[in-house]
């Protein structure tokens, strides 16, 4: 595994800006950038998790929460029943598709809170906020929701509902004085599922496999959770003018770096067998074409050295049975 810090410093050399901040700087955002943009179109085997959601629960409006650092679902099961969910987007709900689905969506325009008198100190799990303390007071708890920190990437889960308020994982970007702090940011999602007949099921606790979003990368031994850097390599290195000159990155080097890593993450969900409206697999039991005698068939019999010989008229082949 290759740390953030071995990558920069590949970068930078490669650049020819081994001793310039500004473009130092550049680097260790667009480090964080572009991983995250790998890391939403690609199911990374390292960063895949699961949760029981529990679509019963008093909380449901209009669908229940899911995990704040969700990136991508692979799977969604119900256990008890036997019955897999099919990812569809909103509107494409058909009626003439009979099978279990289920969509997502943001329910916010904008964070559910956002306050701007955070208090948090570089390489803690813990910060303080006074807005927060008004609000907790009142009677809310915050212990299971996630929440991001002022510009920096990633989002955090909070572990505790009292001040100082804990979370993890460890904050390593810079110290916050009145800084800002979002509780449900606006990325949210809530998930539905719905049953052949488009109805909402809330009756059951399902199964959701899924990848989340990387740690956000701060500090030069934190490891890079990818099988190959390549592609994030060469993705920081096209956004970066003083590289250009020196290494040059084509868009179908950038692909093919990205199709290679996508082959380092293969999906062991589920292997793709063909299937029915209804998301049952063809089992091929049965053949439907079976063969049948003509209706006018005519039977002989003759005796050839003392054995039977039938023959019938030619049979006919019938997709009816």
């Amino acid at each position: 595994m290759i740390s953030r810090g071995q990558l920069k410093d590949d970068i930078l050399t490669i650049s020819h800006r081994t001793n310039d901040t500004t473009v130092s700087a550049r680097v260790d955002r667009l480090i964080n950038q572009e991983l995250l943009e790998i890391c939403k179109r690609i199911s990374i085997r390292e960063l895949r998790d699961n949760v029981t959601v529990n679509m019963a629960s008093t909380d449901y409006s209009n669908g229940m929460f899911i995990p704040g650092d969700l990136l991508g679902i692979d799977r969604v099961w119900d256990e008890t029943n036997n019955v897999e969910f099919i990812e569809r987007d909103r509107p494409d709900i058909d009626p003439q598709e009979m099978g279990f689905r289920f969509y997502r969506h943001n329910p916010y325009s904008e964070p559910f809170k956002r306050w701007t008198n955070l208090e948090l100190t570089t390489g803690t799990k813990q910060f303080t906020s006074a807005s927060l303390d008004t609000w907790v007071a009142a009677g809310n708890t915050v212990t299971g929701e996630y929440v991001r920190f002022g510009e920096g990437f990633g989002v955090y889960l909070l572990t505790s509902s009292t001040s100082p308020y804990t979370f993890t994982p460890t904050y390593y970007a810079g110290t916050l004085t009145s800084g800002t702090l979002q509780l449900r940011p606006r990325d949210t999602q809530r998930i539905v599922i719905i049953d052949s007949s488009e109805n909402e099921l809330k009756d059951r606790s399902i199964e959701i496999y899924y990848w989340k979003m990387p740690v956000p990368l701060y500090t030069d031994d934190q490891i890079i959770p990818l099988p190959s850097i390549k592609a994030l390599k060469l993705r920081v290195l096209r956004e970066i003018p003083q590289a250009k000159p020196f290494r040059p990155v084509s868009e179908n080097e950038v692909d093919k770096a990205m199709a290679d890593l996508k082959k380092m993450n293969p999906s062991d969900v589920r292997k793709p067998k063909p299937r029915d409206r209804h998301n049952r697999m063809f089992k091929m039991s049965s053949n439907i074409f079976k063969r049948r005698p003509d209706s006018n068939a005519v039977t002989t019999r003759s005796t050839v050295a003392g054995s039977i010989i039938t023959a019938e008229s030619p049979f006919q082949l019938s997709p009816y049975g």
